[in-house]
This record gives C-alpha cells, structure tokens and sequence, in this order.
C-alpha cells in the first residue's frame, strides 16, 4: 500500500545521517513549477511543487506520481534522478 510505503520510506530518510531536510520552496522553485502548469499540464500542486524542488537543488525525487516521470521540457530544469518510495530502501543500501 502507497502510505505504508511513504511512511516506511520516511523513516530510512530520517535515520540516515548523510541526507538533510531542504527548503521546499522559493521563487525559483515556484517559476519551475508554474511552468509545470503551462507547459506540461501538471495541474495538482504539490506534484509541481516537489518535482520543482528536487530540480532545483538537483537532488532525487521520490514519488508515485506518473505523471513526474519522463517530463523533459526545453530550458526546465529536471531532478538528478527520480525514484519510487518502495525503491528507496534498497536505493539508499
């Protein structure tokens, strides 16, 4: 189930001393989201604002949705990588 494994993926992120939690927003990150909005039609919010983030700070997105996969619009900014919760465990070791 998605919420047993957010909650399973959010507990091996907080016990792992070599990650840190980061802003989730800015008015970079929000120029890159609403260019979610435009030009590739993401309309649900968070999926922009998480997606944004992860670009720009380049770091990993972990997600469920999609719709965040595969996105690759001139000139956007993307995550260095983009993963599933349930594939966290093993991605971390």
């Amino acid at each position: 189930m998605i919420l047993e494994r957010f909650r399973e993926g959010l507990k091996v992120l907080l016990n792992d001393e070599r990650l840190s939690q980061t802003i989730i927003t800015n008015s970079d990150v929000e120029e890159i989201a609403d260019k979610l909005l435009l030009e590739a039609g993401i309309r649900d919010y968070l999926d922009r604002l998480i997606y944004s983030s992860a670009a720009y700070f380049s770091a990993i997105l972990l997600t469920e949705a999609e719709t965040l996969k595969g996105i690759n619009l001139e000139g956007l900014p993307c995550p260095s990588k983009v993963i599933k919760w349930g594939e966290l465990a093993e991605f971390i070791g």
